[in-house]
């Protein structure tokens, strides 16, 4: 069984539990954010920025 979370026991307050990734959890959280990442750049290429002078200083993004 490999174990993407550890959990164990706080040495000065035995109610508490404390939770930490493991390196399998760590190598799956890269390896997500990477996807995302080019998932993003897919689903934002037909948009662009436009700053005109009704919307200055706004961010504006228009379907191009």
């Amino acid at each position: 069984m490999t174990l993407i979370i550890i959990c164990y026991d706080d040495s000065n307050d035995k109610r508490k539990r404390i939770y930490s990734v493991s390196a399998l959890g760590r190598e799956q959280e890269i390896v997500g954010n990477e996807i995302s990442d080019a998932l993003s750049d897919i689903f934002y290429d037909g948009f662009s920025d436009v700053d005109s002078g009704k919307n200055a200083g706004k961010k504006v993004v228009v379907l191009s």
